[in-house]
């Protein structure tokens, strides 16, 4: 694939998009089904949960958060398996331990999955996770690796 045309992708066609109007407490696990489809247009598109409100720690600074998040939060505790209305195309994406911060109490783990089909529309995610979330949103952001 040519260099070009993957970076006017991204340019024009990039976004975030909240996927829960409203926040959701996931209890071990639960399914999301979605009105409108979700597809990438870069294998770099992932999830992201926003636990602003679920996290009461202090927002001293990234490598603090990092380390005070992933002691209750371990890599591999959170898995989203995103299908379409078949079930016949299903990815699945991990916390691995990837966070994003943008200052105070704005926090999200990133969830990816190594290789997501650029094109496919899913309509429906299967949450599980290993730590009870409270009051968190999720994302679906395209993006490059």
């Amino acid at each position: 694939m040519s260099l070009i045309p993957e970076f006017l992708r991204i340019l024009f066609l990039s976004k975030i998009t909240l996927l829960t109007p409203s926040p959701i407490n996931v209890n071990h696990e639960m399914d999301l089904y979605l009105d409108k489809p979700i597809s990438a247009i870069t294998e770099g598109a992932h999830i992201e949960l926003d636990v602003s409100s679920w996290y009461q720690g202090k927002d001293e600074d990234l490598a603090y958060l990092t380390r005070d998040i992933l002691t209750k939060i371990s890599s591999g505790s959170i898995k989203i398996s995103l299908e379409n209305t078949h079930h016949d195309a299903v990815t699945t994406l991990v916390f691995t331990d990837g966070l994003s911060w943008g200052g105070g109490n704005n926090i999200r783990l990133l969830v990816n999955a190594e290789y997501i089909p650029i094109g496919t529309e899913f309509n429906h995610l299967h949450i599980e996770s290993k730590v009870e979330l409270d009051s968190i949103l999720v994302y679906w952001k395209n993006s490059v690796k």
